[in-house]
């Protein structure tokens, strides 16, 4: 009981900061573009007759940054001070920020690229939002690739599992789902965070199954193994490539409706779409049709997590070995046992605990 209130509390404080980061994410754009900040630099750096793409490049770079700088206190509250209320933390102030930073130079990065492709179509066509989602869909192709071996090493290390009698047990099980892999890994998660996690990485030839290390202490083998299981029914499932077809169908749809807003919202205040000023107004309305879109994507995601359970069962039928790792998932990230319906359907990308659990016995039921 005290670990669920202690759960329930934690999560409750996370709802407010949810809500907290949407009312600054949307107080920004609008106070960009009201105060007709955007047009002010917009205008300052054109005066300074540097070349097309080198304005986009420092527009779209300042309008980020002074978002991060602006977000930092709330970030900080959230990321660091309160998971190390919670015990969830184990970075110190200066570790943390260091991860800050480098998510920071990515997502300046990737911002950037998008920005200067999006407004190059924008100059140049009216189905901007075509070429610009095809480039979409390249570039996601490209980032899930590079994912498992340059992205997630840049904030988690990873080492291969040790040869064991694990191990091999684990790879046996592998080879009864007929799945191939590459390695499996340990992500040496407890350096920074008491969290437990488990995840596939990768497609085909390079595609691997990773741990976290401290899910390997927590956990008992024959937890493992079920943990192990699931996962492998990612794979069995091909739900990374339904993840992949999926997320680009969803993105052909928002960026449809955001171009037919945008160029409804740039004729409303008498602005030119291709005018790199115009980029508060184009974000405003993704993120608008972005939020719309998240229960469609959540839904197909927590049917391939109950796809995933199911396939434990069947691939490594110990199901209270599976539920008894679920619950030591739950405790220790402080993952309540069940969540409000409007919570479950806008951001759970899984079901809750105590519904899957449900959904375990009435699965070995049926197959008995």
């Amino acid at each position: 009981m005290a670990r669920n209130a202690k759960a329930f509390s934690y999560q409750k404080g996370k709802d407010v900061f949810l809500l907290a980061r949407f009312i600054l994410s949307i107080a920004y754009l609008v106070f960009f573009i009201l105060s007709h900040l955007a047009q002010d630099l917009g205008d300052f750096l054109h005066e300074g007759s540097l070349n097309i793409f080198f304005i986009r490049f420092l527009y779209a770079f300042v309008f980020l940054s002074a978002y991060y700088i602006v977000s930092l206190p709330l970030e900080g509250a959230e990321s660091f001070y309160y998971e190390k209320k919670f015990g969830l933390l184990r970075q110190n102030l200066a570790a943390w920020m260091v991860d800050y930073v480098k998510s920071y130079i990515l997502s300046v990065l990737l911002f950037v690229v998008l920005v200067e492709v999006i407004y190059f179509f924008l100059a140049r066509s009216e189905l901007w939002w075509l070429e610009a989602w095809s480039f979409w869909v390249v570039l996601m192709f490209i980032l899930t690739k590079l994912a498992p071996y340059v992205l997630i090493p840049l904030f988690y290390p990873l080492r291969p599992w040790e040869e064991g009698e694990l191990k091999r047990e684990l790879l046996a099980l592998a080879s009864q789902a007929g799945v191939r892999l590459k390695d499996i890994y340990k992500v040496i998660f407890s350096q920074k965070t008491t969290k437990l996690n488990a995840f596939v990485a990768g497609w085909g030839k390079g595609r691997y199954l990773a741990l976290a290390d401290s899910l390997c202490q927590e956990l008992t083998p024959e937890e493992i193994k079920s943990v192990f299981a699931h996962e492998l029914g990612h794979i069995k499932y091909g739900h990374a490539w339904k993840i992949f077809l999926a997320s680009a169908a969803v993105s052909f749809c928002i960026f449809f409706l955001t171009a037919y807003a945008f160029r409804y919202s740039c004729l409303h205040l008498a602005l030119t779409p291709s005018h790199i000023t115009t980029l508060p107004l184009l974000v405003l309305n993704g993120t608008f049709f972005f939020i719309i879109s998240l229960p469609l994507r959540n839904v197909l995601l927590r049917h391939w997590e109950s796809e995933a359970d199911n396939y434990s069962m069947k691939l490594y039928p110990e199901a209270q070995k599976f539920i008894s790792a679920l619950e030591k998932l739950g405790k220790r990230n402080l993952v309540t046992f069940s969540m409000p319906q409007w919570k479950k359907v806008l951001f759970a990308t899984h079901p809750p605990l105590a519904e899957r659990i449900r959904k375990i016995y009435r699965y070995v039921a049926s197959q008995n």
